[in-house]
């Protein structure tokens, strides 16, 4: 628990992840390699400014990490809690010893649980680079969970060391009433995504005659 001097900034998102599997295959010739976690103990992941208190000044609440709690529906033992919106980088992660490339196939899931959004709250689930932090985090992949009409939506992007980007908004909406929801990333490098959107509506109104 450190204490900090904070910017007054009063956006959160609390959220609660359970039974978290994550996969990372650096190369064909290395194998895949798994890792699973289910967090019925503490698992000591690495941690950096994500337990703050204030000392006299406007409040930023960081409270998240590792918790003995089953918001989730898995047992005791989850990771989330209270993530708010600040300049100062905060993160809860697991490091998994070596770099990234887009030439790697990765993937994590699990259980997700939204208790409450608050005005422009945002939490990020992913991978990541620990040592570059911007509002867009650069050699990052991974999906935001934002306010949007006071209700969390997905969003998905990725950032390259260069600062270049890409990302999409999802029509995917959570609120923020404790469900439990399902989730799963996957990143493969040897996709080939069709790039014509195949929509059987969209095929029975746009003809030949209506351009």
């Amino acid at each position: 628990m450190t204490a900090q001097r904070c910017n007054p900034i009063d956006h959160s998102i609390l959220f609660l992840l359970s039974l978290v599997l994550i996969w990372v295959s650096p190369s064909l010739a290395e194998g895949l390699i798994q890792i699973e976690e289910d967090f019925s103990v503490d698992p000591g992941w690495e941690g950096y400014q994500n337990r703050l208190t204030c000392v006299d000044c406007p409040e930023v609440i960081q409270d998240f990490g590792y918790s003995e709690t089953d918001h989730t529906g898995g047992g005791s033992g989850e990771i989330g809690g209270r993530v708010q919106n600040s300049a100062e980088p905060a993160y809860y992660a697991l490091p998994i010893g070596k770099p990234l490339s887009f030439k790697d196939s990765f993937s994590a899931s699990g259980n997700l649980a939204v208790n409450h959004i608050g005005l422009r709250g945002v939490a990020y689930i992913g991978f990541f680079n620990p040592e570059y932090h911007t509002w867009r985090v650069w050699s990052s992949m991974a999906f935001r969970i934002w306010e949007e009409d006071m209700v969390g939506q997905i969003m998905f992007d990725w950032m390259a060391g260069d600062w270049q980007a890409r990302g999409a908004e999802t029509a995917i909406l959570l609120d923020p009433d404790g469900k439990v929801h399902n989730w799963s990333f996957k990143y493969e490098p040897d996709i080939q995504v069709d790039p014509v959107w195949k929509d059987k509506l969209l095929e029975k109104h746009i003809t030949e005659e209506t351009g």
